[in-house]
């Protein structure tokens, strides 16, 4: 609902009533930080991913979860932290594409430009159509500030328009 019916709020609704019912629940809290990453609440966010991975660190989507963590880390401008998660993630979850586009943000954020374009390259190879236009019409976050670094970092890899 949240990720691709664009209703963030609605999955927020939604999420926050699995929570009352299971508070523990790696997978609600997973999915919780996603929402609240694509709404800004990063420290929500931090918080969820944080757990989700110490309820459950064998869990076999664990990389998904990291991935989100450190792309809500650098969303707050936690560069080094976000960098180090998503490489993390990246190594436990290497085909979502979520781990390669923040992995290559990352780089770019931390101004190791020409690892970040290499990236941005392998995501073109991973997915061809991939486009700024299309990437920024379907993305869930909703924070215009992260929107704008977003455009700025597609750009600056070599997505093309």
């Amino acid at each position: 609902i949240a990720f691709l019916g664009q209703q963030q709020r609605r999955g927020m609704h939604i999420l926050r009533q699995a929570h009352a019912l299971n508070p523990n629940s790696s997978q609600v809290l997973n999915a919780s930080g996603w929402v609240h990453s694509y709404l800004g609440d990063n420290a929500t966010a931090i918080d969820h991913f944080s757990r989700s991975i110490r309820i459950n660190p064998l869990d076999p989507i664990i990389g998904q979860a990291r991935s989100g963590l450190g792309a809500t880390l650098l969303q707050a401008g936690r560069i080094e932290e976000g960098v180090a998660a998503l490489e993390q993630a990246f190594a436990e979850a290497p085909e979502y594409t979520a781990s390669r586009v923040g992995l290559a943000w990352g780089y770019w954020e931390k101004g190791r430009i020409q690892e970040a374009k290499a990236r941005g390259q392998l995501l073109l190879v991973r997915e061809p159509a991939m486009s700024v236009s299309t990437t920024l019409k379907n993305t869930p976050f909703q924070t215009p500030g992260h929107l704008q670094r977003l455009e700025q970092f597609l750009r600056g890899i070599g997505i093309p328009e």
